[in-house]
């Protein structure tokens, strides 16, 4: 094994051997039950030394790499409940046809605007636990 550690002159040379056969392994279909735990190890200790290297690396690797349009639209919401948002506006803010939002919505979470009521009243209901704020000013309009 080499060791990455020192900074020595092999080591842009084995990152690239080792970056080398990791494509390889993927273009390989006739493996034998040791090539494959090979393959593993040689992508671990890839991996390994890039996080060695780089420690942020870590973060990009472990960090959640989906939020789901439910959740987009949510924080939309949430970031201004008084205002009446309408399909085409949470589309366009999710960068998204209205049509393919509302399918992928209702695939999520079902309506649109059900989904939108139900995050403004459970706004409501926090608020008129913790204030004094009347009801009224607290209800969207409709």
């Amino acid at each position: 094994m080499i060791d990455f550690s020192s900074g020595g002159g092999d080591e842009p040379y084995a990152m690239s051997w080792l970056i080398s056969q990791c494509a390889h392994q993927c273009t390989d279909n006739k493996k034998t039950e040791t090539d494959a735990i090979y393959d593993k190890v040689r992508s671990s200790y890839l991996l390994s030394c890039i996080l060695k290297k780089n420690k942020n690396v870590g973060l990009i690797l472990h960090a959640p790499s989906f939020v789901s349009v439910s959740e987009k639209i949510a924080r939309i919401v949430m970031a201004n409940y008084s205002r009446n948002w309408s399909n085409s506006e949470l589309a366009s803010a999710v960068l998204m046809s209205e049509s393919s939002l509302k399918r992928r919505m209702y695939k999520e979470v079902g309506s649109i605007s059900t989904f939108v009521h139900k995050i403004k009243l459970t706004e409501a209901i926090r608020k008129l636990r913790r204030t004094n704020t009347p009801i009224s000013v607290m209800l969207p309009t409709y």
